[in-house]
């Protein structure tokens, strides 16, 4: 566990957001999950913080962002954009699950060259860490 624990909200309650907000969590950190829905948010694990918050709402989206070290979207790839503009005016750091790339990666910051850009990895392993990154504000990754 990191010395600081940060505030992470994860949004999307969904199989890989219940499961990306139980491992930080775990590792100590302050998570709220949240979802638009509040049945999707009936069954979370036990000591995770949960809100209702629709992420296509930018203005409750802000209000939700303004006090978090990071949030992760594990929402439809339709709500990243609004989701990362959001997180550039409240200094949030973010991070989306990204489908195929190889050892079952969470990249932000991809360049056509192939080249890592800002990122961050999470690789299965048994803890999530963050590691800050001067100019690109962390990684979420696993070991």
């Amino acid at each position: 566990m990191n010395a600081r624990p940060k505030n992470i909200a994860v949004l999307g309650a969904g199989q890989i957001g219940a499961i990306i907000a139980r491992m930080l969590a775990e590792q100590g950190h302050r998570v709220t999950l949240a979802d638009a829905s509040a049945s999707q948010l009936a069954g979370v694990t036990p000591g995770i913080t949960t809100e209702i918050v629709d992420a296509s709402d930018l203005d409750a989206l802000r209000r939700f962002l303004s006090n978090r070290n990071i949030v992760v979207s594990a929402l439809p790839y339709f709500l990243n954009g609004g989701i990362a503009r959001i997180a550039v005016e409240t200094k949030t750091h973010y991070f989306r699950p990204h489908r195929g790339c190889r050892n079952h990666c969470v990249h932000q910051g991809h360049r056509r060259d192939g080249r890592r850009g800002a990122g961050a990895a999470m690789r299965p392993c048994a803890r999530v860490h963050l590691r800050p990154r001067r100019g690109h504000g962390g990684a979420v990754r696993r070991c």
